[in-house]
């Protein structure tokens, strides 16, 4: 391109000079020598117009046609058989006889750069366009706008889309591709992951539209809060990597979530009735069930004190407890069996049976341990056994000693009544 613009440059000043010079189309007017003349003026008959011509050879490298034959008018560049038109009925072409556009540069026919009509830059096949410069772009902007928006590339190796003022292009957080690390950033300059949408301190949200509203992903509360869905809240973890969040549903008639607590803490929540908007996240609800850090697990109670607490009534079909020191020694010969007299005692000075918390004990302790209680209390069954037997064998030994007394009673009878038939 430098060398035509030295050209044309070269044939302007040789036309402007005041000097008039003419040759003869009858005869070869070879010349040899340097020519001057004020005013240079070709005039061709012929369809080929003015060229010059290698005179070993037909090639042409330099013509300007002035139409009539298949060349069609411009001025070429090349030999005859592989010329470029440069600039022909306003269209420009390199590396071809027969541009289609306004410019078009060919390395084959397959391989291909023009403006088109439309004025638009169509690339075929394996061609390429480079942009070389400190912060290379592609700008686009209409007529009616001042600003222009920019693809370009950093010199830290940034891809972005930016604005254009001037001859700057301002890198904004629109959408950048870091070429290092591969990261993709949307709504910040800095993206830290893969995919990052919006900065650590904003709010980024991807919208999945419907037929009938709305789906989401993403955060719109300053904390980093996640979204999912419509209705469905979910935070997961803070700024800090620490997990905290809730996922739950929500309703016009009320909600029901699942918070989890960054100290491990696990809490089924709910409420009935009207709720507010994003009331699942900003209040206090009321806990349902609750997993403790330490394990403890609470229904209807949020101060779980043992591994399950229930703050209310349960309906099972059977509870089964774990346990050791079933009360079986009641009935080795080494246990030693208070009387009933120091039952009696015991009873009379404590108010209760020994062994067995009082009133005010089973309150103080908020309740009652079910498997040490099912022990204490088979321990009095048991004793209340030994205490029966114990009667049992009194029973029948004082029925024995009454058939004796009976037994002597009778003979006695029978003796008084002899006597007393023999006196008469």
């Amino acid at each position: 391109m430098k060398t035509i613009k030295q050209f044309f440059l070269g044939l302007i000043l040789l036309i402007g000079n005041q000097g008039y010079a003419q040759w003869s189309n009858t005869s070869t007017n070879i010349t040899s020598g340097t020519v001057q003349a004020n005013q240079f003026n070709i005039i061709a008959t012929g369809g080929r117009g003015f060229y010059l011509q290698n005179s070993t050879s037909a090639n042409e490298p330099f013509r300007i046609a002035l139409g009539g034959n298949s060349i069609s008018g411009g001025i070429m560049l090349g030999r005859e058989d592989r010329m470029s038109k440069i600039i022909t009925l306003w269209n420009v072409g390199i590396g071809t006889t027969s541009p289609n556009a306004k410019l078009e540069v060919q390395h084959s026919s397959v391989r291909t750069v023009e403006v088109n009509p439309q004025n638009q830059l169509d690339v075929t096949g394996n061609s390429s366009i480079t942009i070389k410069e400190f912060v290379p772009s592609i700008e686009f902007n209409d007529s009616s706008s001042s600003s222009r928006s920019a693809l370009a590339f950093a010199n830290n190796n940034k891809f972005f889309i930016g604005k254009k003022t001037g001859t700057k292009v301002t890198e904004s957080n629109l959408f950048n591709v870091d070429l290092n690390s591969g990261n993709v950033g949307i709504g910040t300059t800095t993206p830290e992951s893969n995919l990052q949408i919006g900065r650590s301190t904003t709010r980024g949200l991807i919208m999945l539209g419907g037929g009938k509203g709305y789906s989401s992903i993403g955060s719109t509360r300053s904390d980093g809060g996640l979204i999912l869905g419509k209705n469905v809240y979910a935070r997961y973890q803070d700024a800090t990597d620490n997990f905290n969040g809730r996922v739950g549903k929500t309703a016009s008639t009320g909600f029901t979530g699942i918070k989890i607590g960054q100290n491990g803490l696990i809490n089924f929540f709910g409420k009935s009735g009207n709720v507010t908007a994003d009331e699942i996240a900003n209040t206090s609800q009321t806990s349902r069930m609750m997993i403790h850090t330490n394990g403890n697990v609470g229904i209807g109670t949020t101060t779980p004190d043992e591994k399950l607490a229930v703050n209310g009534k349960i309906h099972t079909k059977e509870v089964k407890v774990d346990l050791v020191g079933w009360p079986d020694y009641v009935f080795t010969k080494e246990y030693n069996l208070p009387t009933l007299t120091e039952v009696e005692n015991h009873i009379k000075t404590k108010g209760h049976l020994a062994n067995i918390p009082s009133a005010k004990e089973v309150e103080k302790a908020g309740g009652i341990e079910l498997g040490s209680m099912n022990k204490k209390l088979l321990q009095k069954v048991e004793e209340l056994t030994l205490y029966t037997i114990q009667q049992e064998k009194k029973i029948e030994n004082s029925e024995r000693n009454n058939k004796k007394l009976l037994s002597i009673i009778e003979k006695l009878e029978e003796r008084m009544t002899n006597l007393e038939n023999n006196n008469k």
